[in-house]
């Protein structure tokens, strides 16, 4: 019986955890900050990123901090891919 009991409290916990939340559906800024940027990524699915708000940066050779990676512009390292919601993200 106190197996069942704690098996049920961890089903309880893990379904909770696994709660999906909707996004705010606005910013509200706090009272006496003024937004100065966003960007919703509102480009098509598979699209860069809005190039006049970003400048992609290519490159290798440490970037100041000894990186062994090499940043491209290629459409497979860098798009706008959209969430179930709508929102996009890069």
């Amino acid at each position: 019986m106190i197996q069942l009991l704690r098996l049920s409290v961890v089903l309880c916990l893990f379904l909770s955890a696994c709660e999906r939340r909707k996004p705010a559906a606005s910013y509200t800024p706090r009272p006496g900050w003024t937004l100065t940027w966003s960007d919703e990524f509102s480009g098509p699915d598979g699209s860069a990123p809005d190039p006049t708000k970003w400048k992609i940066e290519t490159g290798g050779n440490g970037w100041g901090n000894h990186e062994l990676e090499y940043y491209t512009s290629r459409s497979q390292n860098l798009h706008v891919r959209k969430w179930q919601t709508g929102n996009g993200r890069v």
